[in-house]
C-alpha cells in the first residue's frame, strides 16, 4: 500500500515471500523489509546495518552477514535508524560470518531459534525469544547484552560474559563460559524453571536466581561471587563448587547437597551468609576457612569440614563464621584455631573435632533441645564454652607432643609470644593471656556429662556443671587456679545428683566439688 489515511490504512499484514535475498558485495543499509516468510538472507561480504526487517512467519534457512551493526548511532539525531529483526514464528539460524559481531541490534523471535545463533561477540545486543533457543554460541564474548527466552538449551561462550543479563522462563540446560562471568545476572522463573549446569573456567561473578532446581554451579579455576537464590520449594541445589573462594551470599529455598571451596567460603571484608532453608548434606572448605555465617533451617546430615589457618600475633586470622543449624548437626571437623559459635537448635550435635587448634574464647558449642556426642580437641586448648540441654557424652582435650597444648582454660605458664613446633600458631592465640579474673570456660549440661578427659594438660578456672550427674573426669595434670590472684575456688565441678568419679594426677588447687545442687 502506497497510501495511508483515514480511509486507507496499512493493516501490517505481509503476504509476500522472499526465498533468497542475497548481496554479494556491500552492506544492507537503512532498509525496511516486511514479508510473510523468508528462506535465506545472505550478505556475503557486507554488514546488516541499521535495517528494520519484519517477517510475519518463519525463517526456514539462515540470516547471515559479516556482522550486524548500527552505524547511525554515530550520526546526527535525524540520521538515526532503528536496527531490528523481528520474526513472527521460528528462526532456523542467524550467523555473523568471518568472525563477525552482533552489536547494537534488537532481535525478536516469537517462536523458537531452531538451529543456532552464532557470532564472535554479542555487544549491546537485545535478544528476545518467546520459546526456545537451541544453541547460542560465541567464539569470543557476550558484553552488555540482554537475552530473554522461554528456554535455553545450550550456551557456549569461548571468552567472557560481562555486564549482561539472561532472563529465562523455563530451563537453562547447559551454560558454559570458557573464561569468566563478570557482574552479570542470570534469572530463571516460571513453573518449569531450573538451571541444570552453569560453569565458568575462571571467576564467576553473577547474581543467580532460579524458581526451580539448580544442578551445578562451578568455577573450575577461580572464585564464585555475587548471589545464589532459589525462590520456591522446588529450589534444591545439588552442588556449588569453586577452585578458590566462594564469596556469594546464598538463599536456598530447598536443600543443598554440597558447597565446596578450594580456599575460603566468605570474604573477610563482607562475610555474608550461606543460608539453606532445607537440609545441607555437606560443606567442605578443607583447604581454607568458613568466613561467612552458615545457617541451615533443617539438618546437616554429613558434616562441615574446615581447613587450617595461620593465627599468630604478626598474622592473626580473620573472624570465623558462626554455624547455626535448626535441626541436627552431624559433625564439624576443624583444623586450626576456631572462634565461631556452633549451634544446633534441635536434634543435637554429633561431634566436633578440632585438630592442631584451639576452641577459642568468645565462641561456643551449643546444643539447644539436644545433646552433644563429643567435643574432641587434639593438640589445642579448650577456651570457649560448651552447653547442651541434654547429655554431653564426651569432652576430650589431648595434649601435643611438645606439651605446648592440651589445657582447659588459660595457662599462665604459656604465652602468645612463644613459638612452638607448629609454625601456624604460638603457645596461646593472639591476645590471650591469664588475668586476675575467671578465665576458664563453662561446660554445662541440662542432663548429664558422661566423660571429661584431659590427657596431658590442666583444667584451669573452669566451671563444669550437670543437672543430674557427672560420670568421669580424668585429668592427667592439675585442676587449679592460674596463680594471678583473684578469688578462691576458681574451678567448680558440680552436679544436681551425683559426681561418680574424678581422677586428678596433679594438684587440686582452689577447686569446689558440689553434688546435690539444683543450679
Amino acid at each position: 500500500q502506497f497510501w495511508t489515511g483515514f480511509a486507507y490504512f496499512n493493516d501490517n499484514i505481509f503476504r509476500g515471500e522472499i526465498r533468497e535475498l542475497s548481496v554479494n558485495v556491500g552492506d544492507m543499509f537503512g532498509s525496511v523489509v516486511a514479508i510473510s516468510d523468508l528462506d535465506n538472507l545472505t550478505l556475503s561480504n557486507g554488514f546488516y546495518d541499521a535495517n528494520d526487517m519484519s517477517i510475519l512467519g518463519d525463517v526456514t534457512g539462515t540470516i547471515s552477514a559479516n556482522g550486524f551493526r548500527n552505524s547511525t548511532l554515530d550520526g546526527e539525531q535525524l540520521e538515526f535508524r532503528i536496527n531490528r529483526i523481528t520474526v513472527g514464528q521460528d528462526l532456523e539460524r542467524l550467523t555473523a560470518t568471518q568472525n563477525g559481531t552482533l552489536s547494537d541490534i534488537s532481535i525478536s523471535v516469537l517462536g523458537d531459534i531452531e538451529g543456532s545463533l552464532t557470532a564472535a561477540n554479542l555487544v549491546r545486543t537485545e535478544l528476545q525469544v518467546a520459546n526456545t533457543i537451541r544453541s547460542l554460541v560465541t567464539s569470543e564474548s557476550i558484553l552488555a547484552s540482554s537475552i530473554t527466552a522461554g528456554q535455553l538449551v545450550a550456551v557456549n561462550v569461548s571468552d567472557t560474559v560481562q555486564l549482561s543479563s539472561f532472563a529465562v522462563a523455563g530451563p537453562i540446560q547447559n551454560f558454559t563460559v570458557q573464561n569468566e562471568i563478570i557482574r552479570s545476572q542470570i534469572a530463571v522463573t516460571g513453573p518449569d524453571g531450573r538451571i541444570d549446569r552453569l560453569t565458568a573456567t575462571n571467576d564467576l561473578d553473577a547474581d543467580i536466581s532460579s524458581s526451580g532446581r539448580i544442578g551445578t554451579i562451578s568455577s573450575q579455576n577461580g572464585s564464585i561471587s555475587g548471589s545464589i537464590v532459589t525462590t520456591t520449594d522446588r529450589g534444591d541445589v545439588n552442588m556449588i563448587t569453586a577452585a578458590v573462594d566462594i564469596a556469594s551470599t546464598t538463599d536456598i529455598a530447598g536443600d543443598l547437597n554440597m558447597i565446596e571451596a578450594g580456599r575460603n567460603i566468605g570474604d573477610a571484608g563482607d562475610p555474608g551468609v550461606v543460608l539453606v532453608r532445607g537440609n545441607l548434606t555437606e560443606l567442605d572448605v578443607s583447604g581454607g576457612r568458613l568466613i561467612s555465617d552458615l545457617r541451615v533451617g533443617g539438618a546437616v546430615t554429613q558434616g562441615v569440614t574446615i581447613g587450617a589457618v595461620v593465627n599468630l600475633p604478626t598474622d592473626p586470622k580473620d573472624a570465623d563464621g558462626d554455624i547455626t543449624v535448626f535441626g541436627r548437626l552431624s559433625s564439624v571437623d576443624i583444623i586450626g584455631d576456631f572462634d565461631g559459635i556452633i549451634t544446633s537448635e534441635s536434634g543435637g550435635i554429633g561431634q566436633v573435632n578440632i585438630v592442631n587448634g584451639s576452641r577459642l574464647a568468645g565462641g561456643a558449642v551449643i546444643a539447644n533441645d539436644g545433646g552433644i556426642g563429643s567435643v574432641t580437641i587434639l593438640s589445642g586448648h579448650l577456651l570457649g564454652d560448651i552447653y547442651a540441654d541434654q547429655t554431653i557424652n564426651l569432652v576430650s582435650v589431648q595434649s601435643s607432643a611438645d606439651g605446648s597444648f592440651g589445657d582447659i582454660g588459660v595457662n599462665e605458664q604459656l604465652s602468645s609470644g612463644t613459638t612452638t613446633t607448629d609454625n601456624a600458631r604460638n603457645q596461646l592465640p593472639p591476645g590471650v593471656t591469664a588475668t586476675a579474673g575467671i578465665d576458664g570456660p563453662t561446660i554445662a549440661s541440662g542432663r548429664a556429662i558422661n566423660s571429661i578427659i584431659v590427657s596431658g594438660g590442666d583444667i584451669i578456672e573452669a566451671t563444669i556443671y550437670a543437672r543430674t550427674f557427672i560420670g568421669t573426669i580424668a585429668v592427667n595434670g592439675a585442676v587449679r587456679t592460674n596463680a594471678q590472684g583473684g578469688t578462691d575456688e576458681t574451678t567448680i565441678i558440680a552436679a544436681g545428683d551425683l559426681i561418680q568419679e574424678v581422677f586428678i594426677s596433679g594438684a587440686a588447687d582452689d577447686v569446689l566439688f558440689l553434688a546435690g545442687v539444683a543450679s
